[in-house]
């Protein structure tokens, strides 16, 4: 958004500007191929089921608790100290779920490359460099995600993947408007 207002980055953002691809006007613009994608394990996540919704199924019922300045709703998201046990649940009970992810779409391939390491970031540093789990998606036989090809494919492509994923992981500011 800086950009749109003719404003330099500051040096501490991370990323590109989208104003070439908005602006384009139908010419090809060069763009990156990949885009990574990270998540930490948060111990106060929890899903509120009992929320003055419409009475229809999952998922309309859960997409309606938006309102969650109401209760029961702004009771229901934080730590388990604030849940009614009948009305919310722990979508996350511990630290398995902190995953580093590439996506990378060309013309070769579209794959989806994950890594996961278990820990707390508040208590640890995950920093994933003793991953726990990889997957690997090729997303043009299977959009769905649901053969982990991880164990089949070409050691040399799983290489450059992770070299890859790990230099999104470690760029910072400028470093990361390539």
């Amino acid at each position: 958004f800086a950009d749109l207002a003719g404003l330099p980055p500051r040096g501490d953002w991370d990323g590109s500007s989208l104003t070439p691809l908005l602006f384009s006007h139908g010419k090809a613009v060069a763009w990156r191929v990949s885009v990574p994608i990270e998540y930490h394990f948060w111990a106060n996540h929890t899903k509120c089921t009992g929320c003055p919704a419409p009475d229809i199924g999952y998922p309309v019922r859960d997409a309606a608790c938006a309102d969650l300045s109401s209760t029961p709703n702004a009771l229901c998201w934080g730590g388990p100290e604030q849940c009614d046990p009948a009305d919310c649940y722990s979508v996350e009970a511990d630290g398995r779920n902190n995953f580093l992810a590439l996506r990378r779409i060309s013309a070769a391939r579209d794959v989806l490359y994950a890594k996961y390491q278990t820990g707390h970031q508040f208590v640890d540093d995950v920093d994933f460099s003793r991953p726990d789990a990889f997957e690997l998606f090729d997303l043009a036989a299977d959009p769905w995600c649901e053969r982990n090809v991880y164990e089949n494919t070409d050691a040399a492509l799983l290489k450059a993947l992770d070299v890859e994923l790990d230099a999104w992981y470690a760029c910072a500011g400028a470093t990361c408007r390539d």
